[in-house]
């Protein structure tokens, strides 16, 4: 079976012949484990499982749940820096093993992408953008890399994903005050309230709608008002 992946291509041979979908799904279990070992063994060879001698490693015990905390703080605040600081700490874990599986790297790397997915999901981020980002991740798992092209590609790819979350999120914030604009221009004859603009956006404390107009127009509500009505 030949399928053409990015810079290359590669034929899988499933063996003797099978009698059972459990052994079929078991000779694609080890064909994927041997098209991954390309990372340290290339692309212009045979690559036979049996001859695979790697050393795996449980990646679900490196995302371990106190990794996932630190994570979260990092992904909720959009922290590119350290999230990528923390990444490489990670991805150590599992090449810093003797003759580590790259099938555990790839593991790692997906783990920690629907971790990521997950959490901006709950921050209500854009299903658009999610899936945008799934699919330059799948995209560059099929690419003909080395481990550290593939490490470096995968990270260039979370800080495109944070380059577009702040900014949508920014959008997102911005989205209150422009309709806080224009329902102050669509009853500019009446005797509005800063208490009815806020209730009229979606804020409860008037106060605080009120900083977060000044803040992003660089008038008071009632300043707008006057000058602009």
């Amino acid at each position: 079976m030949a399928s053409k992946f990015q810079g290359f291509y590669i034929v899988i041979g499933v063996g003797v012949e099978k009698y059972s979908l459990a052994d079929t799904q078991i000779s694609i279990r080890e064909a994927v484990e041997a098209v991954k070992a390309r990372i340290k063994l290339g692309t212009d060879r045979i690559i036979r499982y049996q001859d695979l001698d790697f050393n795996t490693i449980d990646s679900a015990v490196i995302l371990n749940q106190d990794e996932q905390r630190i994570f979260e703080k990092e992904i909720n605040s959009l922290d590119l820096a350290v999230f990528i600081t923390h990444t490489d700490k990670l991805f150590q874990q599992v090449t810093a093993v003797t003759n580590y599986s790259p099938a555990s790297l790839f593991e790692l790397m997906d783990l920690i992408k629907e971790f990521c997915l997950d959490q901006l999901r709950k921050n209500y981020i854009s299903e658009e953008l999610l899936a945008e980002f799934e699919e330059t991740m799948q995209s560059l798992y099929d690419c003909n890399y080395k481990e550290g092209m593939l490490k470096y590609r995968y990270q260039e790819a979370c800080r495109y994903l944070f380059a577009k979350v702040t900014a949508e999120k920014q959008n997102q914030s911005q989205k209150p005050i422009r309709s806080a604009e224009q329902y102050i221009h669509d009853h500019f004859n009446e005797p509005i309230t800063l208490e009815e603009v806020a209730e009229a956006v979606g804020y409860v404390d008037a106060k605080y709608f009120s900083k977060t107009f000044s803040k992003s127009v660089g008038l008071k509500p009632t300043e707008y008002r006057r000058l602009y009505s």
